[in-house]
């Protein structure tokens, strides 16, 4: 096991343990559409890595809005994000 799939596998175990800092959890909606902060939050990261890895097209967004959209990222793409897909 490399490090990296140890890391996403304690965050892994955190995120199903324990609820976010905010006190709440995350919907068991894989649609469910999450802020590029609130998936910092439950990654417990920076914003700037989200960013980093979304431009790496490890982890993929939505786009919603016009003009200059806002980016959003499904909850089954950060759960795959984290299991390592």
């Amino acid at each position: 096991m490399t490090i990296e799939q140890a890391i996403r596998e304690i965050v892994r175990k955190e995120i199903s343990a324990a609820p976010s800092k905010k006190h709440e959890t995350l919907s068991h909606d894989p649609l469910q559409l999450l802020s590029v902060r609130r998936v910092a939050e439950v990654l417990e990261t920076s914003i700037d890595y989200v960013y980093d890895i979304i431009r790496a097209g490890e982890l993929p967004t939505v786009e919603l809005g016009h003009g200059r959209p806002k980016m959003r990222v499904r909850r089954r793409d950060l759960e795959s994000f984290i299991a390592g897909k």
